[in-house]
């Protein structure tokens, strides 16, 4: 049964974020991508090309009102719909309470700035809803038929966004209730999905890169671990942002050291799983979400800080889970 929040706790919450972002609204403009963006909404998309759901909003959003304050007023009403998605995810471990506690990290967290402020990162907030609508029906009783449909609608809208939605796939088996009879099976098939959704983000990432641009695996991995050591660190403590960080400019000591933090971060993910699941899960989710940029190349750029915006998700669960007492964990479906 869908638990629906009760509503002057998300109108306090919605409250917050337009004072937070009231400012960036009044003096919203373009910059960056956002004048690429905006030149392809010139011409009417398709929904079934890449990125299809995000240029069709862009080309509605023309039609409408070519006004940068509509873009940007769009991106704050995505981010809303994440926050809401995020307390229905949490609601399914823990009491209401916390789980609006979850929702409101996700909401107000200065590393969510980036992608809401940022026009060009809407298909990063349209993947980010898919990938948690998804995960919310996985946690449910979702072998049911309707549910299948809708975590495959949900999903579709996701890659809708963007393909990096695709992570949903190997964040099933780590959200997923367990179905009577056959879980092993069912953990097996979600496993085997999620290898081969892998395997084609890695084709798929190849596309538009320029001819012969290729970085060696170990360099790759190791600005890449450098990349997400450092947004974590900010997540924790987000004194230092920057839309430009010179990642190249690490010493090559420190990048293997973050390669270093990164697998202790696994161990201590794997540690705590008997002990403090529900911090395990926050910290297995942001592993998972960073792990495919950590193999698969796209050397036009490294991790940056809208592209963390789905690993927020897993630190409300930490957040959670280091804050709520047991007695508020539930498992509802």
């Amino acid at each position: 049964m869908i638990r629906t929040p009760k509503l002057e706790v998300a109108v306090a919450l919605m409250a917050a974020l337009l004072c937070l972002y009231a400012g960036h609204l009044q003096q919203a403009g373009y910059v960056y991508e956002d004048l690429t963006w905006q030149q392809m909404s010139q011409v009417r998309p398709s929904v079934l090309r890449p990125r299809g759901l995000t240029l069709a909003i862009w080309w509605l959003q023309q039609q409408v009102w070519s006004s940068p304050r509509l873009a940007h007023a769009i991106n704050l009403v995505l981010h809303g719909l994440v926050v809401l998605s995020v307390y229905l995810l949490a609601s399914r471990f823990v009491s209401r309470r916390w789980a609006w506690l979850a929702a409101s990290v996700v909401a107000l967290h200065p590393l969510a700035v980036e992608s809401v402020a940022y026009a060009a990162s809407r298909s990063e907030l349209i993947a980010a809803l898919g990938v948690v609508l998804m995960c919310w029906i996985a946690a449910g009783r979702w072998w049911r038929p309707h549910a299948l449909v809708c975590g495959v609608m949900a999903l579709l809208l996701g890659l809708a966004g963007k393909e990096s939605a695709i992570v949903g796939l190997w964040l099933i088996p780590l959200v997923a209730r367990q179905p009577p009879r056959w879980a092993r099976f069912s953990r097996a098939t979600a496993a085997t999905v999620a290898v081969l959704g892998l395997g084609g983000m890695v084709a798929a990432a190849q596309v538009g890169e320029a001819p012969g641009v290729h970085i060696g695996w170990a360099d790759w991995l190791a600005l890449q671990a450098t990349a997400a050591t450092r947004l974590f660190a900010l997540t924790i403590v987000p004194v230092g942002q920057t839309i430009d960080y010179d990642y190249d400019a690490i010493p090559q000591i420190w990048r293997l050291l973050s390669i270093g933090c990164v697998t202790v971060l696994a161990g201590l993910t794997f540690w705590l799983w008997s002990r403090r699941r529900l911090v395990a899960m926050g910290l297995a989710w942001m592993l998972l979400v960073v792990l495919p940029r950590l193999i698969v190349q796209t050397p036009r750029s490294y991790l940056n800080e809208h592209q963390w915006y789905l690993a927020l998700v897993g630190w409300a669960f930490v957040v959670v889970g280091l804050v709520a007492p047991r007695t508020s964990w539930v498992r509802r479906g």
